[in-house]
Order: C-alpha cells, then sequence, then structure tokens
C-alpha cells in the first residue's frame, strides 16, 4: 500500500551519451524517490553503471522497443509509488524541475480536473524555438501559446511527462507493438477516451529535436526521419487508424500526412531504394501485423 508520495523516474536508453545519461541521474537522484533505467542492448551498456542504491538498470539482450521498455520500468515500481516520470536519455532538466511538475498537477487536480499527465513546455534544441501547444480540431490543428497557467492539449510528447501510478492503472500501459513511434499520442488518445486530459506546464522548460529534417509545406512543418524510423512511423500511424478510440479527424490527417511524407522522404532521400523499402513495409506491415489492443 502507497502511504506517501514516491515518485520514480524511468529512463530507457540505446546507445547513450554517458555523460548525458550522467547528467540526467545526477540530476534526478537528488529529486525523485528512485531511477530505473531500461537500456535496449546498448552497445556500451558497460558503462551503464550507477552506484546509488536508488538507481536500478535493467539491461536487455536484444532491442525491444521504447513502448515495452517504458513498460518494464513502470511495471517495476506501479505498485510502490504514486508517480512516474518518463525520459528520453538525452533529456536535461533543471534542479527544481520535479517541483515545477508537481505544482503543475496539484494546480489541476485543486480544479478538479480528471489529469492524465503533465509534460514541460519544449524548445528545440537547434533553433531555440518554443512550440506551442497542439489542438486538434477534427483534422485540423489550432497552436495555442504557452504563457502563465497550464494549456490542455490532445496529446503530450512522453520526455519529462509526469503521471500518477493510479491513472495508468486505469488506462492501461503503453502498447509494446507500437516500438517507438506514436507511442505517447497513442496512451494520451486513450486516456482521453476515459475523460481524462493532459496538459503542457507553463512552468518548465525542455529542449527537444523533432525528427532529423523538418521541411516546409505551406504554412505548415513536416518532420522528416530516418529509413528506420520511416517504417515504424507509416506502420504505427495504420495502426493508430484501426484504434476505435482514435478521433477520426486524428485518423485522416495522419494519412493524409503519411502519404505526404511517403513521397517527400523518397524523393529527398540520398538512399532511395532502402528509403523506398523502408516506406513500402511500414506500410504493408500497418495493415497486417497489428495484434495488440489494450
Amino acid at each position: 500500500m502507497v502511504l506517501k508520495m514516491e515518485i520514480a523516474a524511468i529512463i530507457v536508453t540505446y546507445n547513450p551519451e554517458i555523460k548525458v545519461l550522467n547528467d540526467l541521474v545526477s540530476m534526478l537522484s537528488t529529486q525523485v524517490n528512485r531511477v530505473i533505467i531500461v537500456d535496449n542492448n546498448s552497445k556500451n551498456n558497460d558503462d551503464i553503471v550507477f552506484l546509488d542504491e536508488n538507481v536500478t538498470v535493467i539491461k536487455e539482450n536484444c532491442n525491444i522497443g521504447l513502448a515495452k521498455a517504458q513498460n518494464l520500468g513502470i511495471k517495476s515500481v506501479i505498485d510502490t509509488c504514486t508517480h512516474v516520470l518518463i525520459f528520453d536519455q538525452d533529456s536535461s532538466i533543471s534542479s527544481d524541475f520535479v517541483d515545477r511538475q508537481l505544482k503543475c498537477e496539484n494546480e489541476l487536480l485543486k480544479d478538479n480536473i480528471k489529469l492524465s499527465a503533465v509534460g514541460p513546455a519544449f524548445i528545440d534544441e537547434n533553433t531555440q524555438y518554443e512550440y506551442p501547444v497542439t489542438v486538434y480540431k477534427g483534422p485540423f490543428i489550432k497552436h495555442v501559446s504557452i504563457e502563465d497557467k497550464p494549456v490542455k492539449a490532445t496529446f503530450i510528447i512522453a520526455s519529462g511527462s509526469l503521471i500518477r501510478t493510479s491513472v495508468l492503472k486505469d488506462v492501461g500501459l503503453m502498447l509494446d507493438d507500437f516500438f517507438i513511434d506514436f507511442v505517447d499520442v497513442e496512451w494520451c488518445l486513450r486516456a482521453n477516451s476515459k475523460g481524462y486530459s493532459c496538459f503542457i506546464n507553463p512552468y518548465v522548460k525542455m529542449s527537444h529535436c523533432i525528427g532529423e529534417l523538418r521541411i516546409k509545406i505551406g504554412r505548415r512543418m513536416i518532420s522528416m526521419h530516418s529509413d528506420f524510423r520511416k517504417f515504424y512511423i507509416y506502420r504505427n500511424g495504420m495502426f493508430m487508424l484501426r484504434l476505435p478510440y482514435v478521433p477520426f479527424g486524428y485518423k485522416l490527417r495522419v494519412f493524409v500526412f503519411n502519404i505526404i511524407r511517403s513521397v517527400i522522404g523518397v524523393c529527398i532521400s540520398q538512399n532511395k531504394k532502402e528509403s523506398l523499402k523502408a516506406t513500402y513495409n511500414g506500410w504493408s506491415k500497418g495493415f497486417t501485423s497489428f495484434k495488440k489492443t489494450p
């Protein structure tokens, strides 16, 4: 039985920069009760070593994917902790990050909001552009500026997000089949279907880079990714279309934009054969391989 607030940070690693990871763990160790690192068979996993008894490293013998690794970390603390914080291996936080996340959560809960998760505001690490909150209206999106109050979002990025374990027990964990892309989006939309809402916290900011390349189409920016990621983006995009709780407008937008990404991705690729292969495999597997539902 949980008698007091206990917070665990979950970090999934894959070939991390050890210094960056060490800095993150060092910063977290003074702010949370436990740090759980799940390593996806990194080439440098022998260097992922911590003497702190509150830091646990779970080393996998293969790359089990982001979603399953997050779930392993969550399962190890879900019955003993009140909250989890999810981080990427290259996340960088301030010394009061957790306090500011809890402050935002407390404000929202006091307003009787059925809260799923609180995420930080994000700044592009290359351009210092501050991302607005994205709110979907059917297939269209509305960008909402982040000012001095928490902002309700359709979904939030997993990195830095604060989630109560009671919510995870109600909504369920991440979908293992998704492996990497759409993991956080799917979970937030599933939570939304159960009446929960997620918010962006104006009190904390984190740097982030979406995609290896961004292409401007009209007034919209489209993120482009490596061939490895292309497969999961197109496959998981089709998975999203098959989930009953994902709104139709979002499904339509994902389908249309993935077609655009597919065409542009092949056209600008330096290895068109590999890009075409990843694109074809992603779309085709999206029609045939999805088995699990929450």
